[in-house]
């Protein structure tokens, strides 16, 4: 039999209760005044008295607030939900039946932890709102029911199964590993809760099916291609009008420059020294350098072109390309060889790509596969096309194609769509190497917003004319080997009559088609 408690404290509440009585269901509290005693104190919700001594202060063990040392017994059982406010206020008898308490041995004073680090200590989460998902109880949550929880807090598009969510500039597409890192680093609670790896993946299939964001493929096209953004809002190729950022207008890029009208008046030296340069003086062509600028900063598809940059080595046709390059973010440049389009894998490359820039094309002969896609790409048909290890894609492309090259462009058969597609800019005027500017290209930088809205003024003038481009020049007029086009010509000839070419073979350079029947 346990011996009775000689706490004053329990002397004043009494001792008339029998030790033998089955005992109130109680939980651990501690004698603050005798750090070597813990007892323990009933869990009914009926008042409990003051004691006569302030000092003798009871302390519960798995109380949470740190200041509760300097409370009464009156405040502290408030607080823990024992007693309602109107019983802390009047005068209530002490219980017929006393608490029991019962002695244990703890580890002595120098052992015994304190009051701060036996309270829990409580974890501050600096997640914002629109970064962490809402805790229930249980603190878990449904794949659709966290995915539903994201389409209240972002905006969101998916298109062609690809999840794009609007970033406070534009629809940034998200692939499937940067969609789920995203539900990871939003819903982390979430995940933790889920306990199985599986959760994010869940989330975004969740996602990419909902009906109520989903856009399907060449659905509203020319709400689409109307609008492009800037670092300073977002501009209606209709109106012309500016309009700030916001997720009405579905553009997925944000141009690394600033529209403004006024920019197109202010000069820009290190351009037009290299303008005058690569065209000799021509304004013809330094007019259609500035419509090719302005067309492929726009997503218009209108125009259904392939730029040709053809000439000399060291003339600026890499320049040109990299400032190009410079305008856009990475994700939606594309640097594929159109020799290889002919590839099984090599189409599905261009989707999500706003533009294709293809430098230094190699000395060969397009064959009809290439060709064949290179039209239907450039006239932005959708395509499908096999993707390694995913499933086949469809998408309708919205790149321009800019090839860049030395040499002449070549195909198996001549082919006369895809010449009245071509827009040539002939580099005919190299610079010497120690004439050249290395740091030329960061002086462009720096005349980009210029640059821009001067090309953007181009632009609308072209397309007032139909996109008809300034001046008029010839597919492989200007290259490293046109002084040897006529001996090509003459061995192609051997070749046929020496029965190298079974059959008959046309190989066309395309400005000048291969009369090489002449040499037989």
């Amino acid at each position: 039999m346990e011996k009775k408690h000689s706490n004053p404290y329990l002397e004043h509440i009494g001792s008339q209760q029998k030790l033998f009585e089955p005992m109130i269901p109680t939980r651990p509290i501690r004698d603050v005044n005798n750090h070597s005693k813990v007892i323990y104190i009933d869990e009914t919700r009926e008042r409990i008295p003051d004691p006569p001594n302030p000092r003798n202060l009871l302390i519960p063990m798995d109380f949470h607030e740190p200041d509760a040392i300097d409370m009464s017994n009156k405040e502290i059982l408030k607080m823990k939900g024992l007693v309602s406010e109107p019983a802390m206020y009047r005068n209530t008898s002490i219980p017929t039946s006393t608490p029991v308490y019962r002695q244990i041995q703890v580890p002595s004073k120098d052992e015994q932890p304190t009051v701060q680090e036996l309270l829990p200590k409580v974890k501050v989460s600096k997640a914002t709102d629109a970064e962490s998902a809402p805790s229930t109880s249980e603190d878990k949550m449904s794949p659709y029911d966290t995915a539903q929880y994201l389409l209240t807090r972002f905006h969101m598009k998916s298109i062609s199964n690809v999840l794009h969510i609007f970033d406070g500039q534009c629809y940034r597409p998200y692939p499937t590993d940067t969609a789920l890192r995203f539900i990871v680093d939003k819903c982390r609670s979430q995940a933790k809760a889920a306990g199985t790896p599986s959760f994010p993946k869940s989330v975004y299939d969740c996602l990419r099916n909902e009906p109520r964001i989903e856009c399907k493929v060449g659905e509203n096209s020319t709400e689409r291609y109307r609008f492009v953004t800037f670092e300073n809002g977002t501009l209606d190729l209709k109106t012309g009008q500016l309009h700030p950022h916001s997720p009405q207008y579905f553009t997925t890029y944000c141009l690394k420059c600033q529209y403004n009208p006024s920019f197109a008046n202010l000069s820009t030296p290190y351009f037009d020294t290299f303008l005058h340069q690569m065209s000799g003086g021509d304004r013809l062509l330094e007019a259609r350098v500035l419509e090719f600028i302005g067309y492929c900063l726009v997503p218009d598809l209108d125009g259904r072109v392939i730029f040709l940059l053809q000439g000399y080595s060291g003339a600026g046709k890499s320049l040109i390309s990299n400032f190009l390059r410079s305008l856009y973010p990475d994700e939606v440049v594309s640097s594929l060889n159109v020799h290889e389009l002919g590839d099984k894998f090599a189409v599905s490359e261009l989707s999500r790509k706003v533009i294709c820039l293809s430098p230094d094309l190699p000395a060969g002969v397009l064959d009809d596969k290439s060709v064949s896609a290179l039209k239907k790409l450039s006239g932005h048909d959708k395509v499908s096309s096999d993707v390694k290890f995913q499933s086949r894609v469809e998408f309708e492309c919205e790149a321009t194609f800019v090839l860049a090259t030395n040499h002449m462009l070549c195909t198996k058969r001549r082919d006369e769509a895809l010449i009245d597609r071509i827009v040539v800019i002939p580099f005919a005027f190299p610079v010497a190497k120690e004439a050249r500017m290395p740091s030329l290209i960061d002086n462009l930088k720096e005349e980009t917003d210029r640059i821009a809205n001067r090309a953007l003024q181009a632009y609308f003038c072209l397309r007032s004319k139909h996109y008809i481009f300034s001046g008029n020049y010839e597919i492989n007029a200007v290259t490293e080997a046109t002084s040897i086009s006529s001996d090509l010509e003459s061995c192609m000839a051997h070749l046929y009559k020496t029965g190298l070419f079974p059959i008959p073979m046309e190989v066309s350079i395309i400005a000048k088609p291969a009369n090489f029947l002449q040499h037989l």
